[in-house]
């Protein structure tokens, strides 16, 4: 997908770019009124940051299905007029599913990926205690905090996964600051496998696809700057 990197936004560009994943949409032939370019730009940036990884675009026309989608993908913005779910994944691909009593799982060749949402309040109250509560019946062998945009770097056992939890809130627990723990941590991610190999090679590819996107982001950022160092 094309990125804008110039300095004079180009608002057309960047509805191209978000226009197979948003409900809206604008007449290029006219002028863009200035709420137009409001929109656009906020959906953009939303859109942008979560392409960062490696995604599966989910795409549904049930409306809770999306929202719980869009949270499994650990999306922090709702925004009303995005119509797809940006979930992380390896190289590999992956189903989504939903059971029959509306719990979501990621399918894919050798691992099932279950979410489990926290209740923020009870985070609030106990995490330790929440957290533990909350895995309590699950026969995953590795969990993983879901924490917005940004992925938990150790996967943890259900052991050490409350602590974990716990470890987050406490680090993170200004609710007047823009990186509280209310605002992102979502839940937990359980994973399902009958090897360990499987989950370390599914885990390690995951990371490996996600630093191959960052670097060629990054790579297309420093070219640019270059560029306009020469003008």
């Amino acid at each position: 997908m094309p990125i804008n990197y110039t300095r004079d936004i180009d608002y057309s560009q960047r509805l191209k770019y978000i226009r197979p994943f948003v409900s809206f949409n604008y007449d290029l032939r006219k002028p863009l009124k200035s709420h137009e370019k409001r929109m656009i730009s906020i959906y953009y940036k939303e859109i942008y940051e979560l392409n960062a990884r490696v995604n599966h675009v989910y795409r549904t026309t049930s409306k809770d299905r999306l929202k719980k989608a869009q949270k499994f993908g650990q999306h922090e913005k709702s925004l009303p007029k995005l119509k797809v779910a940006f979930i992380p994944k390896s190289d590999q691909q992956i189903s989504v599913k939903f059971r029959k009593n509306g719990d979501l799982y990621i399918k894919s060749k050798y691992i099932n990926t279950n979410f489990i949402e926290f209740d923020k309040h009870e985070l609030i109250k106990d995490p330790f205690d929440h957290a533990k509560e909350k895995i309590s019946k699950s026969k995953a062998k590795t969990f993983v905090p879901l924490c917005g945009k940004y992925e938990y770097p150790r996967p943890q056992s259900k052991e050490t996964l409350p602590e974990s939890i716990s470890f987050l809130t406490s680090k993170y627990g200004d609710s007047d600051k823009n990186n509280y723990f209310g605002n992102w941590l979502i839940g937990v991610a359980t994973y399902e496998y009958n090897k360990q190999k499987d989950f370390t090679d599914y885990y390690k590819a995951k990371q490996k696809a996600k630093n191959k996107k960052q670097k060629s982001r990054e790579l297309a950022k420093r070219r640019l700057k270059y560029a306009r160092s020469k003008k």
